[in-house]
């Protein structure tokens, strides 16, 4: 228990990321195997976009709910 209260005050250290911070890691790794797949040749531009779109939907959503991570790229 003193552990959890000590991970709380400011200024500590997280040494775990965050659901939201994993979230983001796993659409930017969506992302770059949409745009691998598309590179070779396994997917066309039409599908990429499509797919995007739906991982930038799924971002704002993360965004509204989770807004300490708002604009991080990785954990």
């Amino acid at each position: 228990m003193r552990k959890h209260a000590e991970a709380l005050r400011p200024g500590a250290v997280r040494t775990r990321p965050t659901e939201g911070e994993l979230r983001r890691a796993r659409m930017l790794a969506k992302r770059a195997t949409l745009v691998r797949l598309r590179d070779e040749r396994r997917i066309d531009d039409a599908v990429l976009r499509r797919r995007q779109e739906t991982l930038d939907a799924e971002e704002v959503r993360l965004d509204l709910r989770d807004p300490a991570t708002r604009g991080k790229t990785a954990p």
